[in-house]
């Protein structure tokens, strides 16, 4: 029976582990086989103690005393499921006895011995198909003919070298059906079939750089043909550009040579691995047109509760104006300006200063707006037209204004209030400073 399981190799390799799936595999099996053999008296499959003491399963010919210099003495396997597989790999161990070693018989002058072997493969879609094609070299596509490095002469206990097992791999390809049979054909040797171990190399499903690709089978061509197998972004993540996700699987089964890139959705950062799109911790954010998917500290006067936060609100009290971006601080309106005072310049003119607010709200821009109110008992009403401003009532930039066409002996409140830009986002009213004044008739 056929036996498949995944084994992990771990080399070093640029990228990942190489991934080997077996499709076959008799050197474990303690039970009979029951591979198909043709004709009768050839191969023969029998349980044998290794080393260890452990019994195994083997199969054996020996047919070199045969009168037939011709012979094909045939070992077909079962149905091979290829699993997907585009490259099989066949790992044998086997031992061929010396035909020098070997005496013909009295009857016979030379013996028809052979120390090689041909290993043959047959593409199917189903097992039914072996049917009529069985024992035929035309339905078989010939691998290699196998011969063992360095053949044994004799059993150790008739003072010789006992049999050397021997390890060749051999390879096939490409593979294009469902499955697939091979044949051992024996043309005369003595030799003794130890193992028989079918595999295929594929790339294991890797997420490299925020981008997932699936296990994929190594080429069918061998050499230094590859795979393209085609990507995804991971959960979260979004493709960088226009160039397609790809990652070619190496005849071995290393990825290499990759295209394409992913970043992470605004919102999320990547992991140390490369493996994740992580949702970015409450007061943090990512914005969504950064260079690189990274989450930051939420800019001054902002927060957010939330995790995968794009942007951080601005706390109550503060603002962004609507050009700048989301990394940037909030702001918030200035602080009243202070230290007021007058001085008389002429008939009816007066020159107002103040200091800058000592909280200017985070913004490097300030701007003033200068009130003039007429003040009779407690009823105080706009200055009339008369008065004048300059360099301006409204949007001044200097901390200077002088009023012209004042009254003597009248009551005066001016109000020099601050502003920025965030102001009139704010739902409070801007703060000022006041001002008392009064003109004496001798213009004091």
């Amino acid at each position: 029976m056929p036996i498949r399981r995944l084994i992990c190799i771990f080399y070093l390799l640029p990228l990942v582990s190489l991934l080997q799936e077996i499709l076959l595999d008799t050197t474990q099996e303690t039970s009979e086989i029951g591979w198909s053999t043709y004709p009768e008296g050839g191969w023969d499959e029998v349980s044998v103690l290794d080393g260890q003491r452990r019994l195994l399963r083997t199969y054996e010919v020996c047919n070199s005393y045969a009168q037939r210099s011709n012979q094909s003495n045939w070992l077909r396997t079962g149905f091979i499921p290829s699993r997907g597989a585009r490259r099989v790999y066949v790992k044998l161990q086997f031992s061929v006895r010396d035909c020098a070693s070997l005496k013909p018989p009295p009857s016979r002058r030379q013996l028809a011995c052979k120390e090689t072997f041909a290993l043959s493969y047959r593409q199917v879609n189903s097992a039914m198909e072996a049917e009529e094609w069985e024992w035929s070299e035309e339905a078989w596509v010939k691998v290699d003919t196998i011969g063992a490095g360095k053949s044994f002469n004799r059993n150790p206990g008739k003072g010789g070298q006992g049999p050397r097992m021997e390890e060749r791999t051999i390879d096939f390809g490409p593979i294009i059906k469902n499955g697939f049979f091979l044949a051992f054909v024996d043309s005369g040797a003595c030799l003794s079939l130890a193992g028989v171990r079918v595999y295929f190399h594929k790339c294991p499903a890797t997420v490299r750089s925020l981008a997932s690709f699936p296990e994929t089978p190594s080429s069918g061509d061998g050499g230094a043909s590859l795979t393209e197998a085609g990507g995804s972004c991971v959960v979260g993540a979004h493709l960088l550009g226009t160039t397609r996700l790809s990652l070619h699987c190496g005849a071995e089964g290393e990825w290499m040579v990759s295209s394409g890139s992913c970043v992470c959705d605004p919102g999320r950062e990547e992991s140390e691995e490369g493996t994740e799109c992580q949702a970015c911790p409450p007061g943090t954010f990512s914005p969504p047109d950064a260079v690189s998917a990274r989450c930051h500290v939420c800019p001054a006067n902002s927060n957010t509760t939330t995790s995968g936060a794009r942007s951080c609100v601005c706390n109550k009290g503060f603002h962004r104006i609507p050009e700048e971006s989301v990394e940037s601080p909030c702001t918030g309106p200035p602080s009243a300006p202070w230290d007021l005072n007058y001085e008389v310049i002429g008939p009816g003119s007066v020159s107002i200063t103040w200091r800058t607010p000592k909280e200017m709200g985070g913004r490097p821009e300030i701007m003033y707006s200068v009130a003039c109110k007429e003040c009779v008992t407690s009823r105080c009403l706009r200055c009339g037209d008369g008065v004048t401003f300059r360099p301006g009532q409204v949007g001044v930039t200097q901390n200077r204004v002088q009023l012209s066409g004042l009254l003597p002996g009248v009551a005066y409140t001016l109000e020099v209030q601050s502003t920025n830009r965030v102001s009139e986002m704010s739902v409070e009213q801007p703060k000022y400073a006041s001002l008392n004044l009064s003109i004496s008739q001798s213009g004091q």
